[in-house]
């Protein structure tokens, strides 16, 4: 059995929001998330029940909260079929977490601009810079 893939939504100071689609294999889902280097054992965790979840816009939204600002975070999920079967762990994504401050103090035209995105083995590297495109004169 294989998880479905996480796709990066959002990331704030304190969370990590992501979304996938939903596969009638697995009754629910656990998503897994921990500081960048820690052993898997000592991951936070939150179970959905897939049949609770709403899919909008064909994805299901998920969060991995709380986070630390500023901190690099590894997530991963795994689906888990109604007779408790864990699938394997679907690829691991790397994210940093805002860094508090480092925005505008205005948000007006703010958004997230993705520098680059390198495929590390099974692990995606994501970078972002935030950006102000209002003009004042």
């Amino acid at each position: 059995m294989t998880c479905p893939s996480i796709e990066l939504f959002d990331v704030t100071e304190t969370a990590i929001q992501l979304r996938f689609k939903l596969c009638q294999t697995y009754s629910e889902y656990v998503l897994y998330w921990k500081e960048y280097g820690n052993d898997w054992a000592r991951a936070d965790s939150t179970r959905f029940k897939a049949d609770a979840l709403r899919a909008k816009d064909g994805y299901v939204h998920v969060e991995a909260n709380p986070c630390l600002p500023g901190v690099t975070y590894e997530v991963r999920m795994v689906g888990v079929d109604t007779d408790g079967n864990m699938s394997e762990p679907g690829r691991t994504m790397t994210v940093d977490t805002v860094t508090p401050g480092c925005g505008p103090s205005e948000s007006k035209g703010v958004g997230v601009l993705f520098r680059d995105l390198a495929l590390q083995g099974e692990s995606d590297v994501i970078n972002f810079a935030i950006f102000d495109d209002h003009q004042t004169s």
